[in-house]
Order: structure tokens, then C-alpha cells, then sequence
């Protein structure tokens, strides 16, 4: 159990994603956890010249402009969590001249540093234990420049196989992770290509907020499937031709996805079926009210060096919500063999689905496993291999 005092040290996360949005993210979860126990700021998305720039002159909402400008404390809170926004840095990210690079990458950390040591100053911060999330472009320059009592790095992706950062990332990622005092990873491949990095690497999975994705969990009253549903991001992971194919294959049934369209054309040929619908994302709250509606949920991705890599957090939440799930042979995910369907041919899967009656007891049972996995895998329980990690590498280890 861990003790009250904890509440007095901090942590400070130098996140990638936005704190904000209609997606969930591993970090976000974990640090709303972590806050639990901890006092955290999260160091939220670095914005550049070219956002700010967008932002006051097409008024887009979703960048926030005076804060950037500083005209807005850069300091909010939500989730018991400080959130804090940095100025915006160089786009710099399209240079390809390592030297160049590297040069201006230097400058971008000393504007990100300055926010977060004047946020330190404000909170009256002392040797807080540093989390960098994915995001080694602003880590390779900070370790040790925040009076930290450890650095470690979390990493839930390939960063190499990653469109948006694979140029320069996987090059810092490999110096990066040689530099901190631990290394967290969130699926087997990412822990074994890490620990040829760092000689302190752990595996601690995405988790889900179980009591709140097993609210609507309760039994389907009709014993076959009608709705296959699907949430979250559809992008280029997901494989368009297997989802074409298998609701070709089953005409009767409903199929339902959930969430942002990130790439132009993705869903051309799907858009064209009856039996296909797309709706917008919606608020992570409102999620399990949405799974409540499907039979059964589909993670229906490609396999190849960037999804192997992937611990999925939607297979514990559909999980956790009651839900049969069907998906791809995409990664290892041992723990689910006998509670998850694994099709790799849509002919099979339809053949699959078609058979399935959601009245018999095996099927009833498979479920019961599943709840209860999820429940086993909740981000109360990620977490505290978190905290025990902090502590086992922090200069100023807090007993637990």
C-alpha cells in the first residue's frame, strides 16, 4: 500500500500527446492515476510557430493561442493533474541535416526547459522524479537539467515504424534510453528492444479504467451477433481489406465504427456498404455507454513491425464492458488466447461470428474471464509497478 506521504513528492511527465482530446492515451490514463499518489504536472503537447500561427489566423479551438502567447497562465488543472503549456518551439522536424538538426533541437529543449523549471519555481518543486513519454526529442537535452531524482522513459510504440516522428526519433530514441535510469515498456517486442539500451527496463501494460467500462457490462437477451462494433482511431493500423471483406461476407449484420478518421480515402470502399456506418468520436466517458450497444468488438488491425508492437488499450476495455472481441493475429498477446477470437482470414471470422450464440454457457464464460482479466489488468493496478519503479531508481526513495 502506498503511504499518504507520497502526496508531497512529485512528478513531472514531458508528454507527447495533448492532455486534451477525443482519444484515450496510455499516458494521460496513467498520470490521472498517478495523481493519486503523487502531485504531477504533465508537460503537454509542444506546439510550434507554425500552430500558433494557424491558431490566429484560422481561429482554430483546438490550439490554445493565448496560452501559448502567454497571455493565459500557462499552468491549468484538470484531473488533479497540472497541466502545463509550453511556448511554442521551431517546426523543425522536416530538416533533415543531422548537424541543423540537432542545433535548433538544442534550442527547442532550453524553450521547454525554461516553461517547466519556471512551473517547478511556481509549485515549489524538489527533485521530482522526471517521466519522459515517448517523446525523446525533448528528453535527449533535459535529463539531469531539472534537479531530477530520476529520469525514465515510456515508450508505447515503435517509434521507428511511426510516420509522424520515424525521421529523427529512432535515432534519439537509441541515445535517449542509454541516458535515463529506467525504461518502461508497455508490449514483449518494445521491452526486448529496449533492453539491449538500458540494463533497467520493465514491462507494465496498458491498462483500463475498469469501473467505469464494466458499468454497462450485463448479458445479451438474443443469441446472435447483429452489431460488430469498433473504437478509436481509424487509421492506417486498421486493415481496410479484411473489414471490406468480412462485411461483405455478412450482409444481416451491422457494423459500427467508432471514432476519428485520421487519413483522406481510408474509408471509401467501406462507406459504400449498407451495413457499414461511421460515427464521430466521442468523450472517453460516454465510451462504455456506446460499447453497450454492439455484440461483439472487432480489433481488426494489419500486421507488420509497427503493430506487433502494440498492447492494444481498447482490447481491456472491451473487456472490461462485457464484450466478445474478434481481432487480427497482429502481436503476440498471449494472456487472451483463450478469452479473445483470433481470425486472420475474414472468411473464417464471418464463419466465426455466423456461429456464435451469445446464450451458450461457454460463450457466457468466456466473457466472465474476460471481465475478470480486465479487472486484473485495471490502471490502479499499472500503476503501482509504476510508483515501485520510481521508487527503486529515485536518489530519494520514499518506503512504500
Amino acid at each position: 500500500m502506498i503511504k499518504a506521504e507520497l502526496k508531497n513528492n512529485w512528478i513531472i511527465c514531458i508528454g507527447f500527446p495533448k492532455w486534451e482530446g477525443n482519444y484515450a492515451k496510455s499516458s494521460v490514463m496513467l498520470m490521472k492515476q498517478l495523481a493519486l499518489n503523487y502531485r504531477v504536472v504533465y508537460v503537454d503537447y509542444q506546439h510550434t510557430l507554425k500552430d500558433l500561427i494557424f491558431g490566429l489566423f484560422f481561429r482554430n479551438t483546438n490550439i490554445p493561442v493565448k496560452r501559448l502567447m502567454g497571455l493565459e497562465d500557462r499552468l491549468t488543472c484538470k484531473d488533479n493533474v497540472y497541466i502545463l503549456t509550453p511556448p511554442p518551439v521551431l517546426p523543425i522536424n522536416w530538416i533533415r541535416n543531422k548537424t541543423i538538426y540537432h542545433a535548433l533541437l538544442k534550442v527547442n529543449n532550453r524553450i521547454v526547459r525554461s516553461a517547466i523549471r519556471k512551473a517547478i519555481k511556481k509549485l515549489d518543486i524538489h527533485n521530482p522524479a522526471v517521466v519522459n513519454a515517448f517523446n525523446p526529442f525533448f528528453g535527449i537535452y533535459n535529463r539531469g537539467k531539472l534537479n531530477e531524482s530520476c529520469h525514465i522513459y515510456y515508450c508505447y510504440d515503435e517509434i521507428g515504424h511511426a510516420k509522424w516522428m520515424n525521421r529523427h526519433g529512432e535515432r534519439l530514441e537509441a541515445k535517449f534510453a542509454q541516458k535515463v535510469d529506467a525504461v518502461i515498456a508497455t508490449s514483449k517486442p518494445l521491452l526486448q528492444k529496449l533492453s539491449a539500451r538500458n540494463k533497467h527496463v520493465y514491462l507494465i501494460e496498458n491498462g483500463v479504467d475498469f469501473d467505469l467500462f464494466n458499468r454497462y457490462a450485463s448479458p445479451k437477451e438474443t443469441p446472435s451477433i447483429q452489431i460488430v462494433g469498433y473504437t478509436g482511431s481509424i487509421d492506417e493500423r486498421l486493415d481496410f481489406e479484411y473489414i471490406e471483406k468480412l462485411a461483405s461476407l455478412l450482409p444481416d449484420v451491422r457494423f459500427k465504427f467508432v471514432g476519428r478518421i485520421t487519413g483522406d480515402g481510408l474509408v471509401k470502399n467501406l462507406e459504400k456498404l449498407n451495413n457499414v456506418e461511421f460515427e464521430p468520436p466521442v468523450d472517453y466517458n460516454r465510451l462504455p455507454a456506446i460499447l453497450s450497444e454492439f455484440d461483439l468488438c472487432l480489433i481488426p488491425f494489419v500486421k507488420n513491425e509497427f503493430t506487433r508492437n502494440i498492447y492494444p488499450m481498447k482490447i481491456n476495455e472491451y473487456l472490461a464492458a462485457g464484450k466478445l472481441t474478434l481481432m487480427t493475429n497482429f502481436a503476440a498477446l498471449p494472456e487472451f488466447d483463450d478469452i479473445v477470437f483470433k481470425e486472420d482470414s475474414p472468411e473464417q471470422a464471418a464463419t466465426r461470428i455466423r456461429n456464435i450464440n451469445l446464450l451458450d454457457p461457454n460463450i457466457r464464460g468466456r466473457i466472465d474471464r474476460g471481465i475478470a482479466l480486465a479487472k486484473s489488468n485495471s490502471w490502479a493496478s499499472r500503476s503501482a509497478g509504476f510508483i515501485r519503479i520510481i521508487e527503486k531508481h529515485s536518489n530519494h526513495q520514499t518506503t512504500a
